[in-house]
């Protein structure tokens, strides 16, 4: 996770990476629990960058949180935790933008506009946002457009397939779930890149919400797998006694595993977490409080 911040209040605070720990809300329930958890890590004096949605908004209004969409490609909320910015110089670096094309024309956006004034005049709505995708050229080599991250896989577009005055040649093979206009693609190079193999288990993106959890609510343990894995949830109590035990097949990318604590007595337990593939395990470690 890297972040880069175009101003700053002060000279040198633009750039962030390598965090401690990544908080992010996914579901509106997490919303509240990550928010108190960045508050607490300010408390303690670290660093956050990140970023909230526009759809965060439908969770802080009560009024319209029934309203949130259900296709989210990225998480409500996701914040990283600091030590502090680092100092880096970015005037030699080989990053580039083309300028910008609207899929849109003018007649388009004024129709939509005059669409939005008549909702407006009608009493419907009082307010509203009229949105549109800019499209541009990320390095130069005219294949990919915007591009977008969604747990750990990157997802662009072919500039040719959304729009035909895009010049470029076609992507390698097209990735899951695709289906948006251009699809969703990924390139490859067919270079070795020589690095460290991505561990099984993201420790920094494990984590139980809510957190603490009371009588009649039900607890969730959030991961990260690289890999399918079998996952294994011990809880142990404050005496290192075993309390329960949870079994379960894990997936490619984001897993929630949910469970009941009514029968928990008020106190800190202590979560083991493990994955096991048959070529490697890895665990994490995660502490919980539960108030009756």
């Amino acid at each position: 996770m890297k972040i880069h911040f175009d101003t700053a209040p002060k000279t040198d605070l633009h750039w962030f990476e390598k965090p401690i720990k990544i908080l992010k809300a996914i579901d509106p329930a997490e919303v509240r629990f990550v928010l108190e958890e960045l508050q607490r890590y300010l408390d303690e004096g670290y660093w956050i960058a990140g970023l909230a949605s526009y759809e965060l908004s439908y969770v802080l209004e009560k009024k319209i949180t029934s309203l949130i969409p259900a296709d989210r490609s990225i998480p409500l909320i996701q914040f990283g935790v600091f030590d502090g910015p680092c100092i880096t110089n970015l005037s030699n670096s080989t990053y580039s933008i083309s300028p910008f094309a609207s899929q849109w024309d003018k007649k388009k956006y004024n129709q939509a506009f005059d669409k939005v004034l008549s909702y407006i005049e009608a009493g419907d709505i009082y307010q509203t946002n009229l949105t549109f995708s800019l499209l541009a050229d990320f390095d130069g080599d005219g294949l990919l457009d915007v591009a977008a991250l969604g747990s750990s896989l990157l997802y662009g577009w072919e500039l040719g397939a959304v729009d035909p005055g895009f010049s470029g040649t076609a992507v390698d093979w097209g990735q899951a779930d695709g289906g948006a206009a251009g699809m969703r693609f990924v390139r490859a190079e067919g270079v070795q890149l020589d690095g460290p193999v991505d561990a099984l288990l993201a420790e920094d993106e494990t984590y139980c919400y809510p957190n603490p959890v009371g009588g009649g609510q039900r607890v969730h343990m959030r991961f990260f797998l690289m890999e399918t894995a079998s996952v294994e949830i011990v809880v142990y109590d404050a005496l290192g006694s075993e309390v329960e035990r949870i079994n379960a097949d894990g997936h490619v990318g984001e897993n929630d595993i949910a469970w009941s604590v009514e029968t928990y007595a008020s106190g800190i337990y202590l979560c083991k977490l493990q994955a096991k593939t048959p070529a490697r395990s890895a665990s994490a470690l995660v502490k919980m409080a539960v108030r009756q």
